[in-house]
C-alpha cells in the first residue's frame, strides 16, 4: 500500500492522540507535521491540532500498525 493512499485513508483529520488509540502507535509530538490551525477532530470531536503528515524516520511504524477492534 502507498503512503500517500494511507495517510488520506486513515488519518483523515484526526489529530495524534487519537491516532496512537486507534493504532497502537507511539507517535511524539516531533514525528507529525501539523496543519497551521487546530481544527476539529473527526474521531474524538474535539478541537485539537490536526496530523497533516508524518516524518519521514516515523513512516515506517504507519506500515506494521494495526487498527484497533472497537468493541
Amino acid at each position: 500500500m502507498k503512503y500517500q493512499k494511507l495517510k488520506k485513508e486513515a488519518f483523515h483529520s484526526m489529530c495524534r492522540q487519537c491516532i496512537n488509540e486507534q493504532y497502537g502507535l507511539q507517535l511524539k509530538t516531533r514525528d507529525c507535521y501539523y496543519l497551521p490551525y487546530q481544527e476539529l477532530c473527526s474521531c474524538c470531536g474535539n478541537i485539537r491540532n490536526i496530523v497533516a503528515d508524518i516524518s519521514r524516520h516515523s513512516r515506517w511504524r504507519l506500515f506494521f500498525a494495526r487498527q484497533k477492534k472497537k468493541p
